[in-house]
């Protein structure tokens, strides 16, 4: 077989391909929904939010460009395989230190290992390793998916119901009874699924190194105690899943762990329409709110800040009512400041702040004003460079007549090494600014 002809890019720029590739790529833009491979840590929050493919074309520039979704998909096209490759454009250290900081997770062991390892396959494998924790996790709510068993049983003694027809033979030869019950038991199928899994990301996603959550390093530990069979799950045993109520929070890491059975990896799967398929990708919005959201909660818990998501209905007895969703609400009693988090280019041109972004964030401001005293708003970026002396207002709209500031911020993410310290001087940003305007 021949090998893949990979298509690279990086999220939100532009792919530079050949013309044969263009026409393959032009196949998969067409072919393929990729966004419902796309792993959602906030599937309430995101669920509908299709603003974005996983890449289209510029008419602008005549290029074929990413969205802002990162990883693999593989697909045919001409009886040849492509693998479409999207990187985080301000490179894996930022997406990993991201994912760390959300999750409270160590995902490489240092920035140099990290370097050393120059290969996006191997990021996204470990990630793919924490998220199937994050999941089996999330799913055990009530353990392990059971059901139950019918079981006979023979003795002087009733377990359930007396088998009358089976009970005569016995009473004559034995002086016992034969009754049935039920006993619930794990369900064998979804277990060995689960395990199997597990043991292929010990071995080729580095698991074992990464640190286990409660919820999931018990169900863990259970199976790998447990004696199932160690023959391979067959596509009818897997098709003939039934989950009960109470246990439908496992389907998602179930299916995820056949497809990893499957050999479905981002570097060798068919990309396909169906739900067996196996793409994979991540919303890099969806984590850079997560992430600033994060970063502000821990920072800011200290002067009792509660930073939270809030949403507010609108004109709720209407045709045209409307839900807001701020990314981040920071609130202290009566005092509140309200933040969207932009995953976009930020150049300090006024075309950078797009238009809707910016009635959005001021509607959002006005609203939580009534009734509260709103302290600030602004948009938070990824940043490239050092941020210009006029990126603040002092006041609403400029009109001195409401005593909220209004800003532009973030912090530059491009250099590995100033990271830790570009994001503390952000913070310390958020903190004056509601020092100042709370006097």
């Amino acid at each position: 077989m021949l090998d893949s002809q990979v298509i690279r890019a990086k999220d939100c720029l532009t792919f530079e391909v050949t013309s044969i590739c263009e026409e393959a790529i032009r196949h998969f833009a067409h072919s393929y929904d990729c966004t419902k491979n796309v792993f959602r840590f906030s599937p309430k929050r995101y669920a509908d939010d299709d603003a974005s493919k996983v890449l289209e074309y510029d008419y602008w520039q005549r290029m074929w460009r990413a969205g802002r979704y990162v990883g693999n998909a593989s697909f045919s096209y001409n009886n040849r395989n492509y693998d479409i490759v999207i990187e985080p454009r301000y490179g894996e250290l930022f997406l990993f230190k991201m994912i760390e900081e959300i999750f409270n997770v160590k995902l490489v062991t240092s920035n140099a290992a990290l370097q050393r390892k120059n290969d996006f396959g191997f990021l996204i494998r470990r990630l793919i390793s924490f998220i199937w924790l994050h999941k089996l996790a999330n799913a055990n709510k009530h353990g392990l998916p059971r059901h139950n068993v019918k079981k006979n049983y023979t003795g002087y003694n009733v377990k359930g119901r007396i088998n009358v027809k089976k009970s005569v033979i016995s009473l004559l030869t034995k002086e016992q009874v034969v009754s049935e019950f039920y006993e619930k038991e794990i369900d064998e199928t979804i277990a060995r699924i689960l395990v199997q899994a597990y043991w292929i990301l010990v071995k080729d996603y580095e698991l074992g190194i990464l640190s286990l959550p409660d919820n999931a390093r018990e169900i863990i530990n259970l199976l790998k105690s447990s004696r199932f069979s160690s023959q391979s799950v067959s596509q009818n045993e897997y098709d003939r899943i039934n989950y009960k109520e109470i246990y439908q929070s496992f389907r998602e890491v179930v299916d995820f762990s056949w497809d990893i059975i499957n050999n479905k990896t981002p570097s060798k799967s068919v990309c396909t329409q169906s739900q067996n398929g196996f793409s994979f990708f991540i919303d890099m919005a969806e984590i850079w709110e997560l992430y600033i959201r994060t970063a502000l909660s821990k920072h800011l818990k200290k002067d009792k800040w509660k930073v939270m998501l809030d949403y507010a209905v609108v004109y709720e007895d209407t045709f045209f009512k409307r839900c807001l969703i701020p990314d981040i609400v920071v609130k202290r009693g009566a005092d509140v400041a309200v933040f969207d988090a932009k995953y976009k280019a930020m150049n300090y041109s006024s075309l950078d702040v797009d238009r809707n972004d910016f009635f959005q964030i001021h509607t959002y401001m006005n609203y939580y004003a009534q009734g509260k005293r709103l302290l600030a708003g602004g948009l938070i970026y990824p940043l490239e460079k050092s941020l210009p002396l006029n990126c603040k207002s002092d006041s609403l709209f400029s009109s001195n007549e409401t005593n909220a500031t209004f800003f532009i911020d973030g912090f530059n993410v491009t250099d590995a090494g100033e990271f830790e310290k570009e994001k503390m001087e952000f913070l310390q940003r958020i903190s004056a600014v509601l020092a100042i305007t709370n006097t």
